[in-house]
C-alpha cells in the first residue's frame, strides 16, 4: 500500500530579504521527519542549505538514515510555490507562520500553532491546525481577525525525537560556572549590552560559550575579567552537547513567546542546568517547563512511533479525500 504523501517545511521569505539560519524549526522538520518517514512518503523542505555534518551531529542515526534524510530534501523553490501531488498532498509547518507565507501552497497546510499571529493563514482556503489548547484556545482570534478558521483544531504539543547522540560527554573543569548562551538572529537575538547585563547577574564564572548565527561584538562586552576567566565565541550550526557547559542561560524572546523552547528539553536529557533570566510570562516556556518536570521519558516532550500526531495526520489524509 503506498503511503501518503507528506512535506515537512518552515516557511521564508520568498522575496530573499532575509535568510532562515539555524534554528529550532530546522531541526523540529528533522525530528518529525525520522518518525512520520516511516508513515508517509515524507519530504523535506530547508529554506537554505546548512552543513548537514554539523546539524545531524546531534542525533545518533544510522548512516542508511542520514543517506534516506539527505535523498529526502528538496531545494527551496525559488518562485516559493510548494508542490504535492495533484495538490493532495499533506504539507506540515513547522514554525506556524502560515499566515505570513507569501508563497503558494498546493497541498493540505497543516501547522503547529507558534505565537498568536502565526496561527491566521488570511488566504488559505482549508487548513489544519496542530495547537495546544493549554495555551488558549484559538477559535477567538479567527472570530477577532474576520478569517477562514481551521477546518479542525487538534490538542497538541511539540515534541523532540528521543534518539540524540549521548557519547556526548560533559566533560567540564570547573562544573559549576560554565555557562552557555544560545542565540539567534530571528527569534533569540540578544546584542552585547543585553548579553553584558546578564553577566552581571551571575556569580563568578571561568567560562562563557556563546552560540549564535550573527556577528556578535565581542569587544562591546566589556566584561569583568577578574569574574570571568574566557568567553569563547562559536557560530552556528554546532553540536551545544559537545561543548563542556554545565549551565545554560536562557534568555528572552522578543516577542514573549517561545514556540520552539526544545532546547531546555535537551539540556534536561543531557544533565545540564537552565537558568531563566526571562521577566515577563511566556506561557508556552511555563508548560514546557512543567512537561519537563515530568521525566525525561514524558510523552508530553519525546516523540515516538505511536505519537498521536500520526492518526491526526491520517484522519486528515482521508478527510481531503472524501
Amino acid at each position: 500500500m503506498q503511503k501518503p504523501e507528506l512535506i515537512i517545511m518552515y516557511t521564508w521569505d520568498i522575496n530573499g530579504y532575509y535568510d532562515n539560519k539555524v534554528c529550532g524549526h530546522m531541526y523540529e522538520a528533522i525530528d518529525y521527519y525520522l518518525i512520520l518517514k516511516n508513515h508517509f512518503d515524507t519530504k523535506i523542505i530547508f529554506p537554505s542549505e546548512y552543513d548537514l555534518d554539523k546539524v545531524l551531529a546531534k542525533y545518533n542515526i544510522s548512516s542508511e538514515t542520514r543517506t534516506e534524510l539527505e535523498k529526502s530534501i528538496i531545494q527551496r523553490p525559488k518562485s516559493g510555490i510548494v508542490k504535492t501531488t495533484k495538490g493532495k498532498g499533506l504539507v506540515l509547518v513547522t514554525d506556524g507562520n502560515l499566515g505570513n507565507f507569501k508563497g503558494i501552497i498546493y497541498g493540505i497546510p497543516v501547522q503547529f500553532s507558534c505565537g498568536r499571529l502565526g496561527l491566521i493563514p488570511k488566504d488559505k482556503k482549508e487548513w489544519f491546525l496542530l495547537h495546544d489548547n493549554r495555551l488558549g484556545h484559538p477559535e477567538e482570534l479567527f472570530e477577532n481577525y474576520n478569517v477562514n478558521p481551521a477546518k479542525y483544531i487538534f490538542d497538541y504539543n511539540k515534541k523532540i525525537y528521543p534518539n540524540v547522540n549521548q557519547d556526548t560527554q560533559n566533560n567540564s573543569n570547573d562544573p559549576d560556572d560554565t555557562f552557555l548562551f544560545y542565540l539567534t538572529e530571528n527569534c533569540k537575538y540578544q546584542s552585547p549590552e543585553e548579553i553584558k547585563n546578564i553577566l552581571k547577574r551571575l556569580n563568578p564564572i571561568s567560562t562563557i560559550y556563546i552560540v549564535c548565527d550573527y556577528d556578535f561584538n565581542i569587544t562591546k562586552l566589556d566584561y569583568d575579567t577578574t569574574k570571568i576567566e574566557f568567553i569563547d565565541i562559536r557560530k552556528n550550526p554546532i553540536n551545544l552537547f559537545s561543548l563542556p557547559f554545565t549551565h545554560y542561560v536562557y534568555t528572552p524572546v522578543k516577542r514573549q513567546w517561545d514556540c520552539s523552547n526544545r532546547l531546555i528539553v535537551e539540556c534536561s536529557i543531557y544533565g545540564r542546568n537552565v537558568l531563566n533570566f526571562v521577566d515577563y510570562n511566556d506561557i508556552a516556556l511555563e508548560y514546557r517547563l512543567i512537561d519537563i518536570s515530568k521525566g525525561i521519558g514524558s510523552k508530553e516532550i519525546i516523540l515516538n512511533e505511536h505519537d498521536e500526531i500520526i492518526t491526526y495526520l491520517n484522519f486528515i489524509n482521508k478527510y481531503k479525500e472524501k
